[in-house]
């Protein structure tokens, strides 16, 4: 009991220090003449994700690889239904979120789900003895990182061809020092948090239900995947509220495309690699490429009204994320 006790006042704490990130980068966009949508993805995207870098540090130095990898897909499939409460919080209350978002917005959904399928497939690869081992790290992974910034350069091109951003920040003088002040202290606090989280996910893991402990796949995937996706839940409503859809979904596809990256880095760090975790994981792999589908579908299709006080899209993710973490139960 005293570890879930310590899971909800960590989780809490994560939650708080993330809330106050969006005003902050949105005023940073004013500031610097960036596109709200590349800070969504690059900037929100890396800050929000520091608790999933630091609580899959600290399960691979465990050497629990599915906790980590399971923090890694989970987090991913609750930031995709994170979608529903933007969706649900939009300000345009009879247009979907779908159909508030601009055409560049989904380039950070098609790069998240690119990267997440080269991951899973370099995992299927490892447990089948493909590691393809290249300076110390299985090639997959090397690839992974060029991919993400590859993604980075071609979204940066692509804001400044189109010309956002332009004109913001014109008369400032300069940036915000105590901005940057205040945005990087609290990344420092979800460090912190995030790392004190693992371990006690780790533990909770060790737990049994019915003479089976929940295990790593099942506590990374919901418990540790939603506690450290709490900067983003709030990141997202937050830049909802505040009219910035593309920074809110931006947010959430940048977050993941971040969590890939996150594999590569902690296999640099500590012996070993993330991809001998199980293949338990692909399952999840399949539910974040049919959510990411669904959206970027009805994206396209420019839905636009809701059915009561969400979207059609919006009704299909909730459902499929609860479906999902009942077979993760099930399947432990």
């Amino acid at each position: 009991m005293l570890y879930f006790v310590a899971f909800v006042v960590l989780a809490v704490f994560i939650w708080k220090a993330g809330s106050h990130l969006t005003r902050e980068v949105d005023e940073l966009a004013e500031e610097t003449g960036l596109g709200r949508g590349f800070l969504g993805v690059f900037l929100l995207g890396l800050i929000t994700s520091l608790p999933e870098l630091l609580s899959t540090l600290t399960a691979g130095a465990l050497k629990n690889w599915d906790l980590g990898l399971g923090n890694i897909y989970g987090s991913n499939v609750f930031n995709i239904s994170m979608l529903i409460w933007a969706d649900l919080a939009n300000r345009r209350v009879s247009d979907s979120l779908s159909y508030s978002i601009s055409r560049q917005s989904l380039v950070s959904a098609l790069g998240a789900l690119v990267m997440i399928s080269m991951l899973s497939l370099g995992l299927y690869l490892y447990n089948n003895g493909y590691g393809f081992p290249l300076a110390g790290m299985p090639a997959m992974d090397w690839i992974v990182l060029f991919s993400y910034f590859a993604i980075g350069v071609g979204m940066w091109s692509a804001e400044k061809a189109n010309g956002e951003g332009e004109g913001e920040g014109e008369e400032k003088e300069g940036l915000n020092r105590d901005r940057l002040l205040r945005i990087g202290l609290l990344s420092l606090a979800v460090v912190v948090a995030g790392v004190a989280i693992a371990v006690v996910c780790d533990r909770i893991s060790q737990i049994p239900i019915a003479g089976v402990p929940l295990g790593g796949t099942l506590v990374g995937g919901i418990l540790l995947g939603m506690a450290t996706s709490l900067p983003e839940f709030t990141v997202s409503i937050s830049a909802v509220r505040l009219g910035a859809v593309d920074m809110a979904v931006g947010n959430v596809f940048g977050s993941n495309m971040f969590n890939v990256v996150i594999i590569p880095v902690v296999d640099l760090l500590i012996p070993g690699t993330m991809l001998a975790g199980s293949l338990e994981h692909l399952f999840s792999y399949g539910v974040i490429v049919l959510m990411t589908s669904i959206f970027v579908l009805f994206a396209l299709m420019r839905q636009v009204k809701k059915v009561g006080p969400l979207s059609p899209a919006s009704y299909l993710l909730g459902i499929i994320y609860l479906l999902w973490a009942v077979c993760l139960y099930v399947l432990r």
